[in-house]
């Protein structure tokens, strides 16, 4: 049921010759142990990515993604704590600072709960080591670029009034590239 190898205990006395056409049946047993390994697919989480022009509230994004898809068992719910703020212009790292899989030991199969950010009632056993994720998980980045400003630098007089409205030269400068 869970990661952990297990001993089977089994001893002669478990078992019973109960054919009528065979008398003093001894059992050889050689006991084992049953291993349950982690589910061996990769899992890697990936921070989100997020960007906004400065407004001077921090940028902060905790949502996430994994992969592969599906690969957690029903009633088991992935938590995860992403670490990234940034107020003024410029750009930080979003990461993945933790990661822990709950078991609800009470599942209902009609219900699914996957990718959540805090433990929901009822999800109390720490599963994580029956699944295998990857050594690094994938940084998001946080981007504040600079307020977009224009800037007018000239104005020409009309060449001909009524007819040519003039030229005005502008300056932007901040925003995101290509803006």
């Amino acid at each position: 049921r869970y990661v952990n190898t297990y001993q089977m205990n089994i001893q002669p006395t478990d078992f019973t010759n109960d054919n009528p056409n065979f008398e003093n049946v001894s059992f050889i047993v050689q006991d084992s142990s049953l291993v349950i390994k982690p589910n061996p697919n990769v899992i890697t989480i990936t921070a989100a990515s997020a960007q906004k022009l400065f407004d001077g509230d921090p940028l902060v994004d905790s949502s996430y993604t994994y992969t592969p898809a599906g690969v957690f068992a029903q009633g088991d719910t992935l938590v995860v704590e992403i670490d990234g703020s940034i107020t003024n212009v410029g750009q930080v790292d979003n990461v993945v600072v933790s990661y822990k899989v709950y078991r609800n030991e009470s599942f209902n199969g009609g219900m699914i709960r996957r990718g959540l950010r805090s433990i929901p009632a009822g999800y109390t056993k720490d599963v994580t080591d029956c699944y295998t994720f990857a050594t690094e998980m994938v940084k998001g980045t946080l981007t504040v670029y600079e307020s977009l400003m224009v800037t007018v630098d000239s104005i020409s007089e009309p060449f001909c009034p009524g007819v040519n409205e003039g030229a005005v030269k502008l300056r932007v400068t901040g925003g995101k590239p290509a803006t």
